[in-house]
């Protein structure tokens, strides 16, 4: 889904029932407003995980923060307003922050990947990202770098940025597979569920 569909499904969880229960689950952790805001706010929503990889809204499933996977920003033609390009909804649970999964798993490729974009956009030389191996660490982080969340489809987005930091040594070597093999070969990712 790459439209404003999923932003506006995501906008929907940000008001909704579970979205109190999401921002208290990070906050307790020590993720700042700043970062929430950065992140464009996260939602809340119960959730089912019928198929590996993918989850589905369902009333009587587990609760999960929502994050909207961001592709880049649509600049309107007045030069000011910007929009996010939500590619994916990506949820977890602050418990688990290495389990994750996404609503379509069809564009979502990195967490912060309008940041990745924008570097590479601009090929500023002295600019450098980091990444993070979880949602929370990038939430944590105040929602600057990225989270890979697929890894074929990554390397074009990573390799273009001038200079990348890892933010732990596993990561770095996931990320050194990528950039010299082209492949990731992600371990099987769980979700929550």
């Amino acid at each position: 889904m790459w439209s404003s569909a999923a932003w506006h499904e995501h906008q929907r969880y940000i008001l909704g029932p579970d979205a109190q229960w999401a921002i208290g689950q990070l906050r307790q952790r020590g993720v700042t407003y700043d970062a929430m805001l950065a992140a464009y706010m996260p939602g809340g929503t119960r959730i089912r995980v019928p198929n590996k990889g993918f989850w589905r809204p369902d009333e009587n499933g587990k609760p999960a923060v929502l994050l909207p996977v961001v592709a880049g920003i649509l600049m309107h033609e007045n030069g000011i307003d910007r929009e996010p390009i939500v590619a994916d909804i990506l949820a977890f649970d602050p418990a688990k922050p290495t389990e994750w999964g996404l609503r379509y798993n069809e564009f979502g490729t990195a967490l912060g990947g309008d940041n990745l974009e924008r570097c590479g956009r601009h090929g500023m030389a002295d600019f450098e990202i980091t990444l993070y191996p979880d949602p929370l660490s990038w939430l944590l982080a105040g929602a600057r770098g990225a989270v890979l969340l697929q890894g074929r489809e990554c390397r074009n987005l990573i390799l273009d940025v001038p200079r990348l930091n890892c933010s732990t040594v596993t990561l770095g070597r996931m990320v050194s597979q990528i950039i010299v093999h082209g492949d990731l070969g992600w371990p099987e990712v769980r979700v929550p569920g």
